[in-house]
C-alpha cells in the first residue's frame, strides 16, 4: 500500500456520493478547506458544498474541518455552518488525525479525509490509519512552491494511479 495513493479520486467534493462513503464504511469525514471547500483563501464555499455537508450529516455521519490554516480565518468562513475545526493541524503529521478520531469518537479506520493535496491530506490520512479521497484543486495556485508540488503530485499519479486520467 502506498501512503500517497488515495482510496478514490473525484473532480470535486460535491461529486462524492453517500454510496462512496458506504463502500468504505466511513462514519466520519474530515474536510480540508482551501481548494476543497473553497478556493484558496476564499471567503465562501463552492457551489453545492453546503448541501453536500448537510447530506453527509443527514446520513448519520460526523464532519470535522481540518486545515493547516489559522483559526481566525477558519472561524470567519465556518461561522454560520456550525462545524468544529482543527486549525494549524500540521498535516501531514498524523497527530491531528488521531485527535480528530478522539473528538469524533470514531475509530481512525472509519474516518475519511477529503482534500486536494497528496503530500498533506492523503499522506497524513494514510500515515494515521484513516482513508483518503483526493479532489482536483478548484483553482491552480500561483505560488512557486505549490506549482512545484502539483507537478510532483501529477507525475506520481500518472505513474502509480490507474484511475487518475483526466485529473
Amino acid at each position: 500500500m502506498s501512503f500517497l495513493l488515495p482510496n478514490k479520486i473525484f473532480p470535486r467534493l460535491t461529486d462524492i456520493k453517500i454510496k462512496d462513503l458506504d463502500e468504505l464504511n466511513i462514519k466520519a469525514v474530515l474536510l480540508d478547506v482551501d481548494n476543497t471547500l473553497t478556493v484558496d483563501h476564499g471567503k465562501a464555499f463552492i457551489e453545492n458544498a453546503q448541501q453536500w455537508i448537510d447530506d453527509v450529516l443527514q446520513s448519520g455521519r460526523k464532519i470535522l474541518i481540518m486545515s493547516n490554516g489559522k483559526r481566525k480565518r477558519l472561524s470567519k468562513l465556518l461561522g454560520a455552518v456550525g462545524l468544529e475545526c482543527i486549525s494549524m493541524s500540521a498535516k501531514p503529521l498524523p497527530f491531528s488525525y488521531w485527535l480528530s478520531a478522539i473528538k469524533l469518537e470514531t475509530p481512525i479506520k472509519n474516518i475519511l479525509m477529503v482534500g486536494d493535496q497528496l503530500f498533506t491530506d492523503v499522506l497524513g490520512a494514510k500515515l494515521s490509519g484513516a482513508k483518503a479521497f483526493l479532489v482536483k484543486p478548484i483553482e491552480p495556485e500561483v505560488k512557486f512552491s505549490f506549482v512545484i508540488r502539483r507537478r510532483l503530485e501529477n507525475r506520481y499519479l500518472k505513474k502509480h494511479c490507474k484511475d487518475c486520467e483526466g485529473l
